[in-house]
């Protein structure tokens, strides 16, 4: 997993105060590759999202099933999280330029990597929860995720020719003020240790038509 953008340091997640004690029964053990996972992504204290894992009650076999109910919890729950956001007039009123102010999330897959359906879907998912906390965790940016979900929370995937390209499209995205994340793979199953499968654009969508706008959709 990577990240681009304005990434927050590991101190953060150091200097994280746990949440209130917690009595687990004794059958409990979470995945602690999902939690390390995940308080990372989040940068957060693991106890955080090891309490998510036990309120959502859940048995975490299989990480594209349950990454996004312990995201939910952490997010609802740690105080960081749950600050007010800044109006949302004050989060547009630079954007407001006489375009629409429609937002979506671009997922692009690498297509010189050979994926299944399913494979292919778990990495659009990694890469779009990924962009997700990225974009919570900004407070120059959390009041166009909640307009963006207002809306519908507009998603759309597309492909790109290679690696090269991916990296390409990440770097006009930056260029452009827009969010991004691309997700780096462990190559445990069908692809090769250290492959980029997907990169998540997030913005203006006129902006975002700017660096995707001429990916044909998967």
């Amino acid at each position: 997993m990577n990240m681009d953008g304005d990434g927050n340091s590991s101190r953060l997640m150091d200097d994280d105060p746990p949440p209130p004690p917690e009595d687990y029964s004794h059958d409990f053990n979470p995945n602690h590759e999902i939690v390390a996972d995940i308080s990372s992504c989040l940068q957060v204290n693991p106890k955080w999202v090891v309490q998510a894992c036990y309120r959502t009650q859940k048995q975490f076999t299989n990480i594209e099933q349950t990454r996004e109910e312990i995201f939910a919890y952490v997010l609802e729950n740690h105080p960081r999280f749950v600050e007010l956001a800044p109006p949302l007039e004050d989060t547009l009123a630079e954007a407001d330029d006489g375009e629409t102010n429609e937002l979506k999330m671009v997922l692009v897959i690498n297509n010189e990597i050979n994926m299944g359906a399913g494979k292919m879907a778990a990495q659009v998912a990694h890469a779009a929860v990924d962009l997700y906390a990225i974009l919570i965790g900004n407070k120059e940016w959390i009041g166009l995720v909640q307009k963006w979900k207002e809306e519908g929370a507009k998603k759309v995937v597309v492909a790109c020719k290679d690696t090269e390209h991916l990296f390409d499209l990440k770097d006009d995205a930056i260029n452009a003020g827009l969010k991004c994340a691309y997700i780096t793979d462990a190559g445990l199953t069908q692809v090769p240790s250290a492959s980029v499968t997907c990169l998540a654009v997030f913005g203006l969508s006129s902006n975002v038509n700017k660096v995707t706008g001429t990916l044909k959709l998967v």
